[in-house]
Parts: structure tokens; sequence; C-alpha cells
């Protein structure tokens, strides 16, 4: 062992593995003044116990809950997910009530409101009546326009609309030093952008997931991207002091109206 000076020597090291977690135990040989230089700088979660059997030489054992070197790139699990999610939709969000014009959705919205208004005797023929609005106002689409109309006549005013969400998940020590990357949040992605930052992690997403991605049939309509939305991510602690770090993308047909592009400045 080398003699005291003002530096710590490193004279010990072990870990301790709980059902919690895993517990990081170095022991450190030095000076009264290195000892107390390396407690002063301390995080709050970090314990440490002096033994001054020995003094003028000072041991010090500092017991960490996870990793403890703050360079350190080290991640202790890195998980991608295809997952699928039910959302609960308006009708007007659904693709073939978009195909529909300003004009026939007006129609129907008034054809309804004057139906719903009419007296029991007179409802069969107010309802003659708006159904004829409809059809002339929406030519081709006359079918899914009478449709959204007896719909909501009905009070079906909403679907389930099912999603695709990919997750990466990281679990790391808290003093994992890069943090999550927040870049391009409430972005819109197509398919090829949103794999290719995907593919920069330590550990791309697994081929099998990414032919499924790319197998997704795609949607269309006007004002409208089929594209994956990428959220903030969260960051949760976990037993052992760790932390789980979540991104997620969404995809769906966002408007283009309140999202920018990936590619856009």
């Amino acid at each position: 062992m080398s003699a005291i000076g003002t530096n710590l020597v490193q004279s010990g090291f072990r870990i301790i593995k709980t059902k919690e977690g895993k517990r990081y135990v170095r022991v450190f040989e030095g000076t009264a003044d290195a000892v107390n230089g390396l407690i002063s700088s301390l995080g709050a979660d970090q314990e440490y116990e002096i033994d001054d059997d020995r003094a003028p030489l000072y041991a010090v054992t500092i017991t960490t809950p996870d990793i403890d070197d703050t360079t350190s790139n080290e991640e202790e699990a890195f998980l991608w997910e295809l997952a699928g999610n039910d959302a609960q939709k308006s009708i007007f969000e659904h693709t073939k009530s978009l195909a529909l014009t300003s004009k026939v959705l007006g129609v129907i919205r008034s054809s309804v409101a004057a139906v719903e208004a009419a007296e029991p005797a007179d409802a069969a023929g107010v309802y003659s009546t708006a159904t004829g609005d409809i059809t002339t106002a929406a030519g081709v689409l006359q079918a899914d326009a009478l449709s959204l109309f007896d719909f909501l006549l009905n009070n079906q005013d909403s679907y389930l609309d099912p999603q695709y969400v990919l997750k990466l998940t990281r679990t790391v020590g808290s003093r994992f030093s890069p943090t999550a990357a927040d870049n391009k949040v409430f972005r819109l992605y197509t398919t090829g952008e949103v794999l290719s930052e995907a593919n920069t992690q330590a550990t791309p997403v697994p081929s099998r997931l990414q032919a499924k991605v790319n197998a997704i049939p795609a949607r269309t309509s006007t004002g409208y991207l089929w594209s994956w939305l990428k959220k903030p991510s969260t960051e949760t602690q976990i037993a052992g002091g760790r932390i789980q770090i979540t991104t997620e993308y969404v995809l769906e047909l966002w408007a283009t109206y309140f999202y920018l592009k990936y590619s856009d400045p």
C-alpha cells in the first residue's frame, strides 16, 4: 500500500446484491484532510463510515446504491417495445369523416340538430328532408355522410382507434451522466426517420421490430400526416435508487396544423 499523502488510495471494492438492487462499496485510505474532502463531495444517497484505528492514516468506506462514476456511460438495461394502444376518438376524427368537405359536415351537424329538435310526430319528415340535403351535398360521398348522420342521431359520437407506440426504456444508475435525448419532441417523424434516430442508440431496434414497424399500413388524409409523434421522456425512480428513462413515439394521423415535421427548421 502506498505511503500516506494528500491523495486518497482505493484499497478495496465489492458489490452487494439484494432484492432492491446493487450496492457498490469502495474503501479509500489517506490523511484526515483527504478523507474529509471526499466525504464533502458525496451525494445524498451515499453512506460513509470512517475507521481511525490507524490514525493518522484514515480509512473511509463509501456505500453507493448504484454506479458512482459520474462519467460512466454504463447502463443496466436497454429495452425496445412496440406496443398496441387503444385511443377513444371523436367520430369526426375518423378518416371517412375527414374526407368529407366542411360544407357537408356543416349540413350533417345542422340536420342532426333539426331532427333532435323536432316534435315526435314530425321527426320522420324532418329526417327525410335532412337525409335528402346530405345526399345532395355529399355527392359521391353520400354513403359515408349518411352513416355519420345516423351514428350521431344514435348518440355514437366516438370510436375506438388502435395505435402503435414505439417505446424505449433505459434503466440506469442515478449518477448516469448522459441525459435523455429530448430534442425534436412534439415533432412528426416518418417511419424512416424514427428508425434512423432509434438506431443511433447503444442498442438499436431489433430487426424483428423494425420489420413490423415497416409493415404497418399507412393512412392518408388532407392536412394530416401518418407519422410518429415523439413525446417528452419521463424519468421514474425504481428500487435500488435506479432510474427508468422512457421515450415514446406514437403512430397516428397527426394534424400538420398543430405539429412540425421532423425535417422542419
